[in-house]
């Protein structure tokens, strides 16, 4: 899992945590999406958690670059925007958004739904 996040290290913190607990490990963490988008490269992750705004911009602007190196990687946004249109964009995008003050809690369990998908996706039942 590559974890993109931009300010809140203590909240990533908390975050590593509770994946820890579930046996899930974040092996990468990057500051910016460029740095996100050479990890994703070089290492494909299962899952990828990133923040909506990074220092070099948008992080929805990775999805077809993501897309291109691991097309089966779901990808998990965390936002403190509630917007609706962030909300229905990312649904257009195949991508799950939470909103990081009011949702963060429902983060396992969408990174446990994610690798079940990404499980099935590759390994599919019956081959």
């Amino acid at each position: 899992m590559i974890n993109c996040y931009q300010k809140k290290r203590e909240q990533f913190g908390r975050i590593r945590e509770w994946l820890a607990d579930l046996n899930l490990e974040v092996i990468l963490s990057a500051f910016t999406g460029q740095e996100a988008i050479e990890l994703i490269y070089r290492y494909k992750p299962e899952v990828i958690i990133l923040d909506l705004h990074l220092p070099d911009g948008c992080s929805l602007e990775l999805v077809p670059q993501i897309r291109q190196i691991i097309p089966h990687s779901p990808i998990i946004v965390l936002s403190n925007v509630g917007s609706e249109f962030y909300r229905k964009y990312c649904l257009k995008l195949d991508i799950q958004v939470l909103d990081k003050s009011l949702e963060i809690n429902q983060l396992v369990g969408l990174i446990q739904q994610a690798r079940s998908r990404i499980m099935n996706v590759c390994h599919p039942s019956g081959n």
